[in-house]
């Protein structure tokens, strides 16, 4: 598992740095969601040399810790996050 600080509204951007598809899930949280909603997101799948973007919000995201939780499938995939304010 990885995690990263979630301190506000994030673009989290996840590279695919392998010659093949990879995954990435993340851990939802909903006690933190002020609508009580589970909804982790599991397998997304992120092809060879591409990038995905994700918009994520403490709320339904960021654990009890203050993180926000991924897991990936292998090495080859590098994570970015973006404070935006």
């Amino acid at each position: 598992n990885d995690q990263v600080s979630l301190p506000g509204k994030c673009l989290v951007v996840v590279s695919n740095t392998t010659g093949g598809a990879l995954t990435v899930s993340f851990l939802s949280y909903p006690n933190g969601d002020p609508m009580g909603r589970a909804g982790d997101i599991t397998t997304y799948s992120v092809g060879a040399n591409l990038y995905s973007a994700f918009l994520v919000q403490p709320a339904g995201w960021q654990q009890a810790d203050g993180n926000m939780y991924m897991t990936g499938s292998a090495v080859g995939l590098k994570y970015a996050v973006f404070l935006l304010g």
